[in-house]
């Protein structure tokens, strides 16, 4: 049977085969010329004629004509050695990277942008690498079974059939396994090596955030202590340090910026650009107080009664004598009875009572008054000392018709008492200050590095004494709650122990070690910071320090590194190997052309009579007819031949020469068949798919999945050997499109010896081979190659695909309420628990507000159901509530106001401002449409001009006439001189306005005298009704300790606003009487804008005046948070007014959030319900997830897209079938096909 093939076309440039080859390659001109340059004649006498004669002399000739034959550049020994040598370059590059990213924490500081070129470097280098060097293993796999030939004779079957071109991979190791052919056992397994290394290699280099240390950076130091210019008389009235330490300490607010519960330390900055986030670390100064206490055993039989006028009118006192062997005080203070005829509650038989004051050790005479802070060691009081009391008061019931007890029923029946030395000390601490990456917040930690002795000059601890003593007096809190018994508030001090104490009272630190330890922290507290407000000053001195801060980094991972460095070890090994048993040169020219088998065929009669005959034979027919053969080649001075003979051992089958007609059956391997093109192209698009589907689910669940760290490698490995697998398939179909490129065209029929018999790409270059077949219009392996190529970028883009990071972690949680609100609860005009003074502080600090209170917003406690662990935030939706008031304002505009003279030497006087107001309460109380509202005011008559203003509280119908009464804070301390009657401090609840606020701007115009002086006002004064508001907020708590995040504050949703309805008032309208709010509100501001005159002076600023000229709620609106000008809300305009309102409702409503808090929660009454289901989100750093990036997937699915439809394309342009018979990559295999073509015979001899 012919094998269909037509004739090749000669073309006029390629008339004969004889053509000069070009410079470099091999020489396939088989006329007559001598293989040796000696110029030798042939004849008998040379050994190379004699040959055939002679296998010996066959292989000497052999061996002497090597050096003529050919040998491709991949096996020459420099290019293997080149390999060897290169891979132990690369090996020791790589542990030098590795070396280099461990001594400088990472190769260099990148972009995120910008970290995919050196993610896709070491991958597309070593695809480079791969791709020589499967030039190399695919010479050796030509070549050896002609080495057979070369060395034969050798059977058939391991040398004319020998096929190491076409199989899959895995067959052509085996194979050559069985064959024992090394060369191409070794060079296969440096494929594998090659491609493990550069799976590995996607992992070498991944960018993460690495934590680095910049060291002898210099610091601005911005501040520093100093006592010089300090005076403790000007600190004699209300200041910030005891708000600030009261929250810290009662309401868990956290530390001002360089505090902590013992320590304040000078601030620092850099003065050098560095990295906006970081941890700076520097040796600064810090104060650091200290109060040594111990218990001073006190017998209850020696305490005595005692009467100090000044302290006790019509009462007396308790006192006691202390004494040490160091220090002896008498008359110390221990307790008081009740004073002015008042008990406050009366019902009450026992009072435990606090007390602290400051004395000096063995000094005569009385100490009850306060030491002057000012006072020196020149005064002779150098060892003073701290006694802190506790006194368990007893006495009778109060008898029917007495407003106090018998003097004679009080008892001391149990006394504590501690005697405390103050101290301080400027120690040498390590400061870290840092930012949250999350937020603008900063923070500092401090350690103490070094002790030492020194102090401030100017400041010795008998001033320090005096003055914490004094700043624990004026702390402006409250009456004290539950131990507010008789006539005397609770000291400040001991307010703040209960508070710290869980609000636990006072009966407690009747226990000395109790009492030792709270005192000792709230001394610590309060003293750091009077340090931090008093003491330090501005500076700007220097220090040197160290940096801390994260930076993106190029990290060299070590497991990839040592893999990466063992398989290019190993790979330099192999080369090796490679060259030791490569396959020597065995052909005059490269055996790819078919002209080149044609050659040989022409020159081996006997060989082409066996093949002739098998063109259309399968390949078994091939394997049959060679049986029992053995084959090798010659060369002679004329010659290249094949020659056979018959093998020992082994018989020819029987009718090995006798082919039967049969049916052709096609030669089409697996990467021809439409199945496998089909299926290929559908891995391509699988693949392409589940990458844009993982990176939907990446972007929107923060990752594909959950992984750990140190595993963060692993999925790229696994990526990089899908895409090997995927570029392995395309090679396949590349290879065979090769092989069928030249058989196709002869099947055409009509083409030239240049596209078909010395068409010949196999084994070449990718590019170049791509360039040969476009040059002769061999498009199926045009596109095939361009596949190919596009597939070894897969491997390189796979390398920057995924990455692994910390990511918040969500999940839904119940939170269980765990109190309940009774707004009638609560007596705010004697005892709001502190609300005002909680209200002063976030006023005039930066401090965060209290627990489960934002702004004027307060809300339910919650607690959880489980331990939540670790860091992160709630979200959820929680019911808050928020006091709100409605406002009518109204002016008097240059309003002459004749006021009351004033005594000689006198510089100040007052002035009343009335208003006629319209009754507007929901239940009707009287027959009068208007009331009088009027308010008395002190001004100074020597000032040109002056500001007044004060905030009030309302009762209504009090009087016969049903009259208003509403001028400012009402005193509920009997001990001013008030009696009981104000015990309730009644609104009227008749549903009335009760809350109103006044500002004024006068002009004194002088008259001859005081008393015909008048002043010219313009005054706005505001008359609110008071209103409750249940909504809904969106709210953010911390995980740690449910605290409201302050970087997320509380979202209210106003559509679900709607007001409560007041019981008392039976409507809308709220009467809560707010005396306290009014009391207790100061100007805390470092700056006041109204100085003297406008004010009462700052000394005296807890002095309670009843006709102020502008009082702390006033103040507030200028000075506090929202700090403004005054001039902003005088004015009778529509603007001024509104303003004046918009700023009062502001700080109404942010006390009565405090106030709710503090007074109105109900514990015993917790509703249960089904809890609040919120969402957890934990901070980074917690959960590691496998995340897809975008850039790498969309590329990868758009290559790989591409990829499926270049070999959809395959499917339809390439001419697979009836093109071969049989296998034409074995020796046998293309001598069959081209024996007894026309072109065969035209070889020149």
């Amino acid at each position: 049977m012919e094998y269909p093939y037509h004739s090749v076309r000669n073309s006029e440039d390629r008339p004969s085969l004889e053509q000069p080859s070009g410079a470099g390659q091999p020489d396939t001109r088989m006329h007559r010329q001598p293989l040796l340059q000696d110029g030798a004649p042939p004849s008998d006498n040379n050994p190379i004629s004699k040959i055939q004669s002679s296998p010996t002399a066959s292989r000497l000739e052999s061996a002497a004509h090597s050096s003529l034959m050919w040998n491709p550049l991949w096996l020459h020994q420099g290019v293997l050695l080149g390999f060897s040598t290169a891979f132990i370059l690369m090996a020791l590059a790589v542990g030098l990277v590795y070396r280099l990213s461990e001594m400088d924490n990472g190769l260099a500081s990148q972009n995120e942008s910008r970290r995919y070129l050196w993610t896709f470097g070491p991958t597309a280098f070593l695809t480079i690498v791969m791709s020589f060097w499967g030039r190399v293993n695919f010479a050796t796999r030509q070549l050896t079974p002609w080495t057979e030939l070369r060395t034969g004779p050798s059977p058939a079957e391991k040398s004319i059939l020998a096929d190491y071109i076409s199989p899959m991979f895995p067959v052509v190791v085996l194979d050559s396994f069985r064959r024992r052919h090394w060369a191409i056992l070794i060079s296969s397994f440096a494929v594998v090596l090659l491609k493990l290394t550069t799976a590995f290699s996607t992992g070498l280099m991944i960018l993460e955030p690495t934590q680095m240390v910049a060291e002898n950076i210099e610091f601005r130091l911005s501040s520093r202590f100093d006592a010089t210019s300090f005076d403790a008389n000007n600190m004699s009235g209300a200041t910030i340090v005891g708000p600030i330490s009261y929250a810290i300490t009662a309401k868990g607010l956290p530390y001002p910026l360089g505090t902590a519960p013992d320590v304040v330390v000078q601030d620092f900055d850099t003065q050098d650009p560095g990295p906006a986030l970081g941890v700076y670390s520097a040796n600064v100064t810090g104060f650091n107080p200290d109060l040594d206490c111990k218990v001073v055993d006190v017998d209850t039989a020696d305490v005595r009664d005692a009467t100090f006028p000044w302290l006790n009118v019509v009462g007396m006192v308790f006192v006691v004598n202390i004494s040490t062997p160091d220090c002896k005080i008498d008359n110390a203070l221990v307790g008081q009875t009740a004073d002015h005829s008042f008990v406050y509650r009366k019902n009450i038989t026992q009072n435990y009572q606090g007390n602290i004051q400051n004395y000096t050790c063995n000094r005569q005479g009385n100490q009850l008054e306060p030491l002057n802070p000012g006072r020196s060691a020149a005064d002779g009081h150098s060892d003073q000392r701290v006694l802190l009391t506790m006194a368990d008061l007893r006495w009778s019931p109060i008898s029917n018709g007495r407003d106090m007890p018998d003097l004679e029923s009080y008892k001391v029946v149990g006394l504590t008492a501690l005697l405390c030395r103050p101290t301080y000390l400027l120690n040498t601490y390590t400061v870290r200050k840092s930012a949250s990456p999350n937020s603008s917040v900063i923070s500092m930690d401090m350690s103490m590095s070094q002790s030492n002795t020194s102090r401030l000059k100017g400041f010795p601890i008998e001033q320090f004494a005096g003055s914490m003593v004094n700043t624990f007096e004026h702390m402006r809190l409250g009456p004290g709650g539950e131990d507010y018994v008789l006539t005397n508030p609770v000291p400040n001090f001991y307010q703040v122990l209960s508070a710290v104490n869980n609000d636990s009272g006072l009966e407690p630190f009747m226990d000395a070690q109790l009492l030792r330890n709270i005192s000792t922290a709230v001394w610590r507290n309060t003293a750091v910071q009077y340090a931090r407000e008093y003491l330090m000053v501005p500076a700007n001195d220097s220090a040197i320090g160290s940096m801390l801060y994260n930076q993106n980094r190029i990290q060299v991972k070590r497991l990839t590194a040592i893999s990466m460095m063992a398989l290019l070890g190993a790979l330099s090994f192999v080369s090796f190997g490679v060259w030791w048993f490569r396959p020597k040169p065995a052909v005059p020219r490269d055996p790819a052309p078919l002209v080149a088998t044609a050659a040989l065929l022409a020159a081996s009669p006997d060989f082409s009579k066996l093949m002739t005959g098998l063109g259309a034979a399968r390949t078994s027919a091939i394997r049959k007819a060679t049986t029992g053969k053995c084959f090798r080649t010659t060369v002679s001075n004329e010659h290249f031949t094949l020659e056979m003979q018959d093998c020992k051992g082994l018989k020819p089958r029987p009718g090995q020469n006798s082919l039967k007609e049969e049916q052709v059956k096609w030669w089409r391997p697996a990467a021809t068949r439409t199945w496998f093109l089909i299926l290929t192209a559908f891995l391509s698009l699988a693949v392409a798919v589940l990458l844009i589907v993982l990176q939907q689910v990446s972007d929107t669940q923060q990752g594909i999945l959950d992984i750990a760290p140190q595993f963060r490698v692993v999925p790229r490995y696994l990526t990089a050997l899908i895409m090997l697998s995927i570029a392995t398939l395309y090679s396949s179909i590349e290879g065979v499109s090769e092989i069928f490129a030249p058989f196709s065209r002869l099947k055409a029929g009509n083409a030239s010896a240049q596209s078909t018999t010395e068409f010949n790409v196999v084994g070449k270059l990718l590019p170049h081979a791509i360039l040969i077949s476009a040059k002769n219009a061999h498009f199926q392996h045009v596109l095939s190659g361009i596949a190919l190529f596009a597939a070894g970028f897969l491997t390189i883009i796979a390398s920057g695909l995924y990455t692994v990071a910390t990511v918040q972690v969500v999940e839904t949680v119940t939170l269980r309420q765990m109190d309940s609100f009774n707004f009638n609860q609560g007596e705010l005009s004697i005892d709001d628990r502190n609300a005002a003074a909680t209200t002063s502080i976030l006023e005039y600090t930066n401090l965060s507000y209290p627990s489960w209170t934002y702004g004027d917003l307060a809300f339910n406690k919650l607690d959880t159901l489980a331990d939540l662990g670790g860091d992160g935030v709630i979200n959820l939706n929680l019911s808050a509530y928020r006091a709100t008031i409605d406002c009518i304002p109204y002016t008097v505009q240059e309003n002459t106001i004749r006021v009351d003279g004033w005594p000689d030497g006198a510089e100040y006087s007052q002035f009343e401002l009335d208003v006629s107001v319209p009754v507007r309460c929901v239940h009707n109380y009287t027959n009068h449409t208007k009331v009088q509202w009027s308010q008395v005011y002190l001004f100074p008559f020597n000032l040109p001009t002056f500001y007044s203003g004060k905030a009030t509280w309302f009762t209504w119908g009090t009087g016969s006439e049903g009259d208003l009464t509403g001028d400012g804070a009402m005193t509920n301390h009997p001990f001013q001189g008030y009696s009981s009657w104000w015990w309730d401090l009644p609104t009227g609840n008749h549903g009335c306005p009760t809350f109103g606020f006044t500002i004024a701007s006068s002009a004194v115009v002088p008259g001859g005298t005081s008393s015909n002086t008048t002043i010219k006002t313009n005054a706005t004064l505001v008359m609110c009704t008071q209103h409750l508001e249940q909504l809904t907020a969106n709210v953010t708590l911390r995980a740690t300790d449910l605290s409201i995040d302050p970087a997320h504050p509380p979202a209210p949703d106003e559509s679900t606003r709607k007001r409560l309805k007041s019981p008392a008032t039976d409507s809308e309208v709220w009467e809560w009487p707010l005396n306290e709010f009014l009391l207790k509100m100061v100007d805390l501001s470092p700056t006041p804008q109204l100085q003297r005159f406008d004010s009462v002076d700052r000394a005296d600023v807890n002095t309670e005046y009843f006709f102020p000229g502008i009082d702390g709620f006033i103040k507030t609106l200028v000075d506090g948070k929202v700090r403004t000008s005054i001039d902003s809300l005088v004015g009778t305009d529509e603007a001024h007014q509104a303003a004046f309102v918009n700023a009062g409702r502001r700080l109404y409503s942010l006390y009565m959030a405090q106030a709710i808090s503090a007074n109105m929660r109900d514990t015993k009454s917790r509703v249960d319900t089904d809890g609040s289901s919120g969402i957890l989100t934990r901070a980074p750093g917690h959960r590691w997830r496998l995340r897809q990036n975008r850039g790498p997937a969309v590329a990868l699915a758009a290559l790989l897209c591409f990829l499926a439809a270049v070999t959809l394309l395959l499917i339809v342009v390439w001419d697979r079938a009836k093109v071969l018979p049989h296998n034409p990559c074995t020796i046998a295999g293309v001598a069959s096909l081209l024996v007894g073509c026309e072109f065969s015979h035209n070889i020149v001899d």
